[in-house]
């Protein structure tokens, strides 16, 4: 491979590193074989493209052992094809863009509803759960992934974009290119202390656990780790939210907005959002009182629960992480083994 690392941008770079230590040589092979091919002038949003049709496509098909080296090879093909294309331009549209990437049951909306109440309700276009993927604009929609929102129009009076990234790697996010759609782009990365995290995805699960498991549980362990870890290192060009903090402080939501220059407001602190129906305990029966719902609190009531004791277990490193980010957790992880271990 003929290609320099320091000519490469931050996203293609990143991108390559982790998947030289997360996947399969076949799968790393594959991605350099697709750089190696490409354009130059096509080269960082061609390859961008394919690499988040590997991110949302190819990973799950892994998973399942369904994928060839062929049909691999396929698909970063013809990500890097798709860029000939003139829609693939990226205008600048908006004043603000907020982009907002957390772990689901993690109080993203809580922080959605809070940020949209910085603003004029009717100047926020709002996105929510959309596939991580290059933003596409033509004179009057938005593109921002192919599968859930493929053209969105754009309303004369919409200044500010938010769009919600929900479980998604935000390291492999090309946030660099993206960034071109608003003068101002802020990535924030929300987490949520791991046992409340894991009481709220235990609980939403005993209702839909199909469901519970195919968005919530699969990836959960391991990839709050890897959030977890990203923010400790410093989470380069994203703002780290600990949940619990703006949740239950005035002065860290205030330290928030001076760091996305927005004016004081908790106009939107108490609104419970409609989206993936509220609250895992209490739906949208709070809505107008969100700061009476004790979310700091949820895994006491959780703790015999089986799937709840399962998930703080699933990751050794968790709970150690939870202990620098939040300041430790009441059990450690032998005491919740040693509960796992009676049943």
């Amino acid at each position: 491979m003929h290609f320099i690392s320091q000519h490469l941008d931050d996203d293609l770079e990143r991108l390559i590193h982790t998947v030289a230590m997360t996947q399969p040589a076949q799968v790393l092979d594959s991605l350099l074989t697709a750089i190696e091919g490409c354009d130059p002038g096509l080269r960082y949003k061609g390859v961008l493209t394919a690499a988040l049709s590997f991110q949302t496509c190819v990973l799950d098909t892994m998973r399942r052992g369904q994928l060839t080296r062929e049909a691999l090879n396929q698909i970063l093909q013809e990500g890097i094809g798709t860029n000939t294309d003139s829609s693939t331009n990226l205008n600048c549209i908006f004043d603000r863009a907020i982009l907002l990437f957390g772990i689901r049951r993690s109080g993203n909306h809580a922080l959605i509803e809070w940020l949209k109440g910085h603003f004029d309700p009717n100047a926020v276009l709002f996105l929510n759960s959309a596939e991580p993927s290059l933003f596409r604009t033509t004179a009057s929609e938005l593109s921002v992934d192919a599968c859930t929102y493929g053209a969105v129009p754009i309303r004369e009076h919409q200044t500010c974009l938010i769009v919600s990234y929900e479980n998604c790697d935000p390291r492999l996010y090309p946030l660099v290119y993206n960034s071109g759609i608003a003068s101002r782009t802020d990535a924030l990365l929300l987490l949520r202390d791991f046992p409340n995290t894991a009481a709220s995805i235990a609980r939403a699960a005993h209702d839909q656990p199909a469901f519970g498991y195919r968005y919530r549980i699969r990836d959960f362990p391991a990839l709050w780790c890897i959030y977890a870890k990203f923010i400790l290192d410093g989470a380069p060009n994203f703002h780290p939210v600990l949940y619990n903090d703006w949740f239950k402080s005035i002065d860290k939501r205030f330290q928030l907005e001076t760091t996305l220059k927005l004016r004081r407001s908790d106009a939107g602190l108490n609104r419970v959002s409609h989206f993936g129906q509220g609250s895992s305990f209490d739906a949208v029966t709070y809505d107008g009182n969100a700061q009476d719902m004790d979310v700091l609190n949820r895994w006491a009531t959780m703790l015999e629960d089986p799937l709840f004791q399962f998930l703080l277990l699933a990751e050794e490193e968790a709970l150690p992480l939870n202990d620098i980010l939040f300041g430790g957790f009441d059990r450690s992880y032998s005491d919740i083994l040693a509960i796992w271990q009676k049943r």
